[in-house]
């Protein structure tokens, strides 16, 4: 059966570490003890990082999780205020314009 869209198996996808879902993950000391902290499958969180940003659904969830383990955020870290040519940027270089 040949790969369709759904079946890509081995596609690395970069992830932003300048973006905020990997800033909030750092704040939890990696991707691994984000999971751990919010109760999601370390996929689910790969996902985040992958895409960059986190659904508003977990908002609350994810702050929840940081006060109890004293993780300092805030709003603003669920938001991407750099400028557009260096989002997507890979271990914090801006992307050619």
């Amino acid at each position: 059966m040949p790969r369709g869209i759904y079946q890509r198996k081995g596609v690395k996808h970069p992830i932003d570490r300048g973006a905020p879902a990997s800033v909030i993950a750092e704040k939890f000391g990696g991707l691994k003890q984000f999971a751990e902290a919010v109760g999601m499958t370390r996929s689910t969180v790969h996902r985040w990082l992958v895409r960059g940003a986190i659904d508003g659904r977990y908002h609350l969830l994810i702050t929840n999780a940081a006060q109890r383990k004293g993780v300092k955020l805030k709003p603003a870290d669920f938001v991407d205020t750099r400028p557009l040519e260096q989002r997507g940027a890979t271990s914090g270089e801006a992307v050619a314009a």
